[in-house]
């Protein structure tokens, strides 16, 4: 059985539309490719998704006949989800035997290539990060809450302290500037060192970093 063919037997196959789109659950890509010749074409495709430097992370496809005079949609999805997420660029491609007559993609030295446009894609990051994410927010929240409470405990302390020793003395916070020492800090206040190391509950060497929160007498005002 033969077909009759009118006219120069020719082959020409294009990528008329490609999309590429990220989802919650990885990346989803439509091909659409046209023969506008009048003969069948053996079409080796390629979709591929690319990082920012040029690396392969993702490809699909295969060879594909595509009838003369015919469209054809593929559709491909993949799951690639990195740990941190970011852009990534996605591309389809394509191959076929120029002659009309022979079919296959083998001998790469008679084959037209085309691309399709490139698409900037933003990858979400994988479970994992949010996961990571998620339990960092929540380890510094309870720092700081930690923080927070021991620093109203360590007041509570003092005050009592003074008021059983000293009368109602009350204590405010101090933050420590570069060059402070406790002993410093002790005659600044008019407090013995040991008492003041005692009631921020300070251990020899006592060593103090700027920036750092304690608690001294109140000054009067």
């Amino acid at each position: 059985m033969a077909a009759i063919v009118p006219g120069d037997i020719h082959r020409s196959v294009e990528i008329t539309s490609f999309t590429a789109k990220t989802g919650n659950d990885g990346q989803d890509y439509q091909v659409v490719m046209k023969n506008t010749g009048n003969v069948s074409a053996d079409v080796d495709l390629k979709v591929r998704l690319k990082d920012m430097f040029g690396n392969e992370v993702y490809s699909n496809g295969g060879q594909q006949p595509v009838i003369a005079n015919q469209s054809m949609q593929l559709n491909y999805e993949d799951s690639f989800r990195p740990f941190f997420g970011g852009m990534y660029v996605a591309q389809a491609d394509i191959a076929y035997d120029k002659r009309a007559g022979t079919y296959g993609v083998a001998d790469s030295s008679q084959l037209l290539r085309s691309k399709s446009q490139e698409i900037l894609l933003f990858v979400w990051p994988s479970t994992w990060f949010f996961v990571t994410l998620g339990a960092l927010l929540a380890g510094a929240l309870s720092f700081l809450v930690w923080r927070k409470h021991e620093g109203r405990v360590a007041k509570k302390q003092a005050t009592r302290a003074l008021k059983k020793n000293s009368g109602p003395i009350m204590w405010e916070p101090y933050q420590v500037k570069n060059g402070d020492t406790l002993e410093i800090i002790a005659r600044k206040y008019t407090i013995s060192l040991s008492k003041l190391a005692q009631l921020n509950k300070l251990n020899a060497p006592y060593t103090l970093r700027p920036g750092e929160r304690i608690y001294v007498p109140q000054k009067k005002r």
